[in-house]
């Protein structure tokens, strides 16, 4: 027995791993556990991306329509200062929607339903 391998004895390291198939087994099966577990945690990241990327999508939707709804209001209060008949269109608008259009944004975005 050489001086390594009682070195390795003394050491208390199993006997199969001195033989050089059996380490090379064990190390091509420690190198699959290591594949397999990268395996398992990349598909558990590309699960959480592929979620967060649907909420991102969810989110961009509702800012779009709260942008839509603000534009309207915009638009409607501009219109209302206009002296002139020019300004009826806006102020029926906002007369007629009696801010329905933003209670209903607002339900939307806070998740709630139209009741």
């Amino acid at each position: 027995m050489t001086q390594d391998n009682k070195d390795l004895l003394e050491n208390r390291i199993p006997l199969g791993l001195l033989e050089p198939d059996i380490f090379e087994k064990t190390y091509e099966a420690v190198g699959e556990q290591e594949e397999y577990d990268f395996k398992d945690e990349y598909e558990e990241i590309a699960a959480d991306n592929v979620m967060l990327e649907a909420r991102v999508d969810e989110l961009e939707a509702k800012l779009a329509k709260a942008v839509d709804t603000l534009e309207w209001y915009a638009e409607q209060a501009r219109l209302c200062r206009l002296i002139h008949s020019g300004g009826d269109s806006g102020r029926h608008a906002l007369q007629e929607d009696g801010g329905n259009k933003a209670r209903t944004t607002l339900a939307e975005l806070k998740g709630e339903q139209d009741e």
